[in-house]
This record gives C-alpha cells, structure tokens and sequence, in this order.
C-alpha cells in the first residue's frame, strides 16, 4: 500500500512541478501535453514504481486498486479543469461528461500497462504523441495552429 501511494505520489509531484513551469497563459493542448509527456517520462524513469500502480497494484489487494484508481481519477480532474479553461475561451467546444473525462486516464493507463508488459516501461514515452492526440481528439479541441513560415 505504502509503495503504491509513493508512486502516486511521485507521478503527482512531476506533474505539478511540470505544469507550474508553463506560462500562465498556456492553453489546453500545452498543459495536456505536459501531463502526458511528464507522464510517460516518469513511467520510464522509475519502472517499478510503473510497474506496482499500473500492473502489480491489482494483484494486492482491493484497498491498493482503490488507491490507484484514486490516483488515475487526479489525471481525469486535470483535463478536466483545463477543458474547462479551453470552454471559457471557446463557448462552442462540445459539453463533455465526467464519465468522459475519467475514460480518458482509463485509456492511457491501460495502454501503457500493456507496454510495461509487453515491451518494457522505457518504451512508454514513444506513446506520448499518440496519447495527446487521443486526448485532444476525445475532448474535440481543434487542432493546434501550425505555426506560420517566414517567406
């Protein structure tokens, strides 16, 4: 339990740490890419810790599934703050419902449970494109504006 709570707590901290470097200013798809990436990396950095929330965490006990679950509903609260910030700015984005939001973490998290398996938590981070388009694409936000080339 007490090892499963450290890994939460170990993924939370690098988020915020992440997140709080950000411009204040910075939109939906630049705090989402800071989860995922921050996310991924820290999947690969500290693998057992990997490993224990996103595999063996399920093999312990009901009350570690609970804690865990816990810790993947925080990455469900985050977008959906930050949809909320990106509705302010833009009225005509879709109204998304929290069971939604949570599916999104479910996703992520189960994908990435089975690279750790499959491949190895070092792998991980090569997901974290595809798992900011799956974010972006699931919340209907537009695309991200191409920045312009200098003629």
């Amino acid at each position: 339990m007490e090892a499963v709570r450290t890994g939460s707590d170990i993924i939370a901290t690098r988020i915020a740490e992440e997140l709080a470097q950000l411009p204040t200013d910075a939109g939906a798809h630049d705090r989402i890419e800071s989860i995922v990436v921050t996310f991924c990396e820290t999947v690969a950095s500290e693998p057992d810790f990997a490993r224990l929330m996103l595999v063996d965490a399920f093999k312990v006990d009901q009350e570690s599934v609970a804690l865990r679950d816990l810790a993947v509903d925080r990455f469900a609260d985050l977008y959906r703050v930050f949809y909320a910030q990106a509705r302010a700015t833009d009225p005509s984005l879709p109204v998304i419902t929290d069971a939604l939001f949570a599916l999104i973490p479910d996703a992520i998290g189960e994908r990435t449970r089975r690279v750790i398996v499959a491949e190895g938590a070092h792998r991980v981070p090569e997901l974290a494109p595809l798992f900011v388009e799956f974010v972006v694409a699931v919340l209907g936000l537009p695309p991200r504006p191409r920045p312009r080339r200098s003629a």
